[in-house]
């Protein structure tokens, strides 16, 4: 609520408020019709490791995380065969 105040007194333009508004409800309406969200909870000090490899492949915290995922996914069911 805070960035939105912050905002507000920024721009003092009623229909650029309300245009954001509408535009943050769609991309959230949208975020909600088309993934799903997992929380992930990690030791003091894994976020900046996980961040530093991310990088290091100019690839995006979420990006990593998601390949992680897939490759590990990859290997349990090759491992099945």
């Amino acid at each position: 609520m805070q960035m939105l105040f912050l905002y507000v007194a920024v721009t003092n333009n009623k229909y650029a408020i309300i245009e954001r508004l509408i535009r943050m409800k769609s991309k959230e309406s949208n975020n909600k019709s088309n993934y799903d969200s997992i929380l992930l909870r990690v030791n003091k000090g894994g976020k900046d490791l996980i961040k530093h490899h991310a990088d290091s492949r100019s690839e995006s915290m979420n990006e990593y995380i998601k390949q992680a995922i897939r490759e590990r996914i990859k290997r349990t069911e090759a491992a099945k065969n």
